[in-house]
């Protein structure tokens, strides 16, 4: 079997997403879900729409498995899970169209844009899931309001914390890259 490295990269996210996804579910110690800045950096990385639908697929199946697993009778595959659901390919369209073709990973446009996915993606996530799946009843504005404002952070901190962990290890990368390259041109 050969590994290429879009498969390497689809194994380590792979492996990010159930040691975060599921570890925030199942565990005492738990990750904050890393799944979206995962689901952006597979736009950088992967970028072929087969990944991102391969990655859906493996977060609703980890989802189901969570809801056999606990019991949870609060989860639900309804209307509002699948619009939770529509903010992992928003993250990775977003980051494809912005470092899709160019390679040009400018700090100021990596972070604006890890900021404002990660802003309307709390909204559309926050809003659509606990709202519409009864999570919240009878949910009104003022209220709705006070429950987004009170949960920002504990979205928000973990998601730029990724953002920056993702940023590094682009950095990194390239650094080894142009290292290698180098390499190879002096011994050329």
């Amino acid at each position: 079997m050969v590994f290429t490295n879009s498969l390497k990269i689809a194994l380590v996210f792979i492996f990010l997403i159930l040691l975060t996804r599921v570890s925030h579910e199942l565990t005492l110690f738990s990750f904050p879900d890393a799944s979206l800045i995962i689901f952006f950096a597979g736009g950088i990385f992967l970028k072929k729409i087969r990944w991102l639908m391969f990655f859906l697929a493996y977060i609703v199946c980890i989802d189901l498995y969570i809801i056999n697993f606990t019991l949870l009778e609060k989860i639900n595959l309804n209307i509002g899970y699948l619009l939770h659901l529509s903010i992992y390919p928003l993250c990775w369209i977003v980051s494809k169209k912005l470092y899709g073709e160019k390679n040009n990973l400018n700090v100021i446009l990596f972070f604006s844009s890890i900021i404002f996915v990660t802003i309307i993606a709390y909204f559309i996530s926050t809003s659509s899931y606990y709202f519409l799946s009864g999570w919240v009843h009878e949910p009104n504005i003022s209220g709705s309001y006070i429950f987004l404002k009170a949960n920002f952070l504990h979205y928000f901190i973990p998601n730029l914390i990724y953002g920056f962990i993702l940023f590094s290890i682009i950095q990194i990368c390239k650094k080894v890259l142009l290292l290698k390259k180098k390499q190879s041109l002096i011994t050329h």
